[in-house]
């Protein structure tokens, strides 16, 4: 999977949103791809990972966070 999307993890989890991620996925009919969360500092963020940038793009725009691209 190569455009990963990062979201900042609230100290209390994301409640109902989470739900929200998993139901936009399964409306796509694509997997929901989570690697490890990441760890920097005392924040954490959770990692999204798609197979194209569009589709990247349109869960980023519906749920924020920070698109990176992996490097070929």
């Amino acid at each position: 999977m190569p455009i990963s999307i990062t979201l900042f993890a609230p100290p209390n989890g994301y409640g109902p949103k989470l739900n929200e991620m998993y139901a936009w996925h399964a409306e796509r009919g694509i997997k929901a791809v989570r690697p490890p969360n990441l760890k920097r500092g005392r924040d954490y963020f959770t990692v999204w990972q798609f197979e194209t940038e569009a589709v990247a793009e349109e869960f980023r725009e519906r749920f924020g966070g920070e698109s990176l691209v992996a490097d070929s």
